[in-house]
């Protein structure tokens, strides 16, 4: 997707810096006379203003300046190759640098810009700094967020269509993440920034309100279809998810267990897309826990069991039934090998994808794993043969046709 020409003004700053730089040889070359003279200055302390990734900078200096934080100062040493590079903003070192450079580098500002996905459909810049440290303090993970928003269309004017703080007073926006509560590249930049920050964000059509799968997130009523958008949005604050690295096993499987009604709630709301990622990553944090007490592994297992065939059913509403009878695999075949349950659904999955034999297997396992379920067994096995019916009819059909055909010529 190529950016807009609203767009462009982020994309000609990919991440604006400030720098006092100074290069000299490096120490142990001081006093080699026959070389350089004593302690040579190659580049005296200098302000560079330019841009990072758009090749202003030796790529040395560029790459050292990308791990840096505003104010801080930081010394290094540069092959030759590189430090003799040619730079936009910096002039030629002498020839006496063949043998390396010394960069001596403050970064006093920094208004950094992030391509999401590197098309330009989905930028982020920082306007005002926060507090902590990126991105262990970012809400990464699910969680409530506080933010205030103000949106503005990019086109044809910039225009004004919701404020969260057009009352006064007005208390700010809260939310959970991954709910569909807003629009997706809204809530893909709140999860990089840090409490305080304030950012601006230009996103795409189909980032912002015209995204699919569409979720509960409330439109603009000005805002016309297709309309790229502009968000002011400052990160108050978040709940910090339940670190599963130093909390208490029964601690971790509350906070599993709320994440899975989660899921069953955007399942109930038709939100399958967000409902099966919340129900997998639910199964994959759990696959992965160790040390826990016997009557706590035997209740983290049977969570992991129904998150894994709740996927299942969400992707089975998306038609995606190869990976649907995969969630059922591995609940069979690693936590409970007699799950009725999950051997109804494989079934359902395996007479989607035209495995019949192997459908029918599950659906005789499933019958008589729990003979309450023979009822929806009886019928999901009527639907199996009416498709093979079906299938067999048309291939019946298509071979009269060529033979049809084959006669004709």
């Amino acid at each position: 997707m190529r950016p807009s020409a609203a767009m462009a003004p982020l994309l000609t700053a990919p991440g604006q810096v400030v720098l006092h730089v100074s290069a000299s040889l490096p120490a142990v070359w001081e006093g080699a006379g026959t070389v350089c003279p004593p302690a040579p200055a190659l580049l005296a302390g200098r302000e560079v203003r330019c841009a990072l990734g758009a090749g202003e900078l030796p790529p040395c200096l560029e790459a050292a300046v990308s791990c840096m934080r505003p104010g801080e100062r930081a010394a290094f040493w540069c092959a030759p190759a590189c430090a003799l590079r040619p730079a936009a903003s910096l002039p030629e070192l002498p020839e006496c640098a063949a043998d390396g450079v010394e960069w001596v580098v403050e970064l006093q500002s920094m208004v950094q810009v992030r391509d999401l996905y590197g098309d330009g459909s989905l930028l982020k810049r920082r306007l005002q700094p926060g507090s902590g440290d990126f991105p262990v303090d970012c809400p990464i993970h699910d969680c409530t967020v506080r933010v205030h928003v103000t949106t503005h269309a990019l086109a044809p004017a910039r225009a004004l269509m919701y404020d969260s703080r057009a009352a006064a007073g007005a208390p700010p926006l809260q939310f959970e993440l991954a709910t569909g509560a807003q629009p997706p590249g809204l809530e893909a930049c709140i999860r990089l920034m840090v409490p305080g920050e304030v950012a601006v964000v230009v996103a795409a059509a189909a980032h912002a309100y015209d995204a699919q799968p569409r979720g509960s997130w409330p439109t603009p009523p000005a805002l016309a279809p297709g309309s790229a958008v502009e968000w002011e949005v400052t990160l108050l604050g978040f709940d910090a998810p339940v670190n599963w690295h130093q909390a208490e096993g029964g601690e971790i499987l509350g906070d599993a267990l709320r994440a899975k009604e989660a899921g069953v709630q955007l399942f109930r709301a038709h939100s399958w897309a967000l409902a099966r990622a919340r129900f997998e990553a639910v199964a994959a944090k759990l696959a992965g826990l160790r040390g826990l007490e016997a009557p706590e592994e035997g209740r983290a297992q049977e969570l992991r069991c129904t998150c894994l065939l709740n996927a299942a059913a969400a992707a089975q509403r998306m038609g995606e039934h190869a990976q649907a009878a995969a969630h059922c695999s591995t609940v069979l075949h690693g936590l409970d090998a007699g799950s009725a349950k999950a051997l109804y659904r494989r079934a359902v999955s395996r007479t989607a994808l035209g495995l019949w034999a192997e459908a029918e297997e599950d659906l005789e396992a499933a019958r008589a794993a729990d003979p309450l379920a023979a009822p929806d067994c009886d019928r999901q096995l009527a639907k199996l043969r009416a498709e093979q019916r079906a299938e067999h009819a048309a291939q019946r059909a298509k071979q009269g046709f060529l033979l049809n055909a084959a006669a004709q010529l």
